[in-house]
């Protein structure tokens, strides 16, 4: 799967690292605000979510898409996490230096026969 990072914006709550804007070129789409988080050695993406109280009037969030099928979500992040490292590397400038510095790892093969 081809995917580019066109924007990565650092912000260090906790385990979250920053937001960033990624294109799907097979499909043609754009993705704005995933989330990108790093904790315990281990890295994910999240899609964009909207936040909402539950009926305790606690804090949740709510995905806007998603994956039906976990392996697509994988190899969708895999894919992502290697773009964002790539812009990450080519754009150092764009860090800001009173936040967190996101740290590219190595990712796995994000080949992984996502069906589109």
């Amino acid at each position: 799967m081809s995917i580019e990072c066109l924007k990565y914006k650092s912000y260090s709550n906790g385990a979250l690292m920053g937001f960033a804007d990624f294109y799907v070129e097979k499909m043609g789409l754009e993705i704005y605000g995933c989330s990108i988080f790093q904790k315990n050695g281990k890295r994910w993406i999240s899609f964009p979510s909207k936040e909402y109280k539950n009926e305790q009037n606690e804090t949740k969030w709510a995905p806007s898409l998603r994956f039906r099928q976990r392996e697509h979500m994988d190899a969708f992040s895999a894919s992502a996490l290697k773009a964002l490292d790539e812009w990450c590397l080519a754009n150092p400038q764009q860090e800001e230096p009173q936040q967190a510095t996101y740290q590219p790892q190595e990712v796995q093969d994000p080949n992984s026969g996502i069906p589109f």
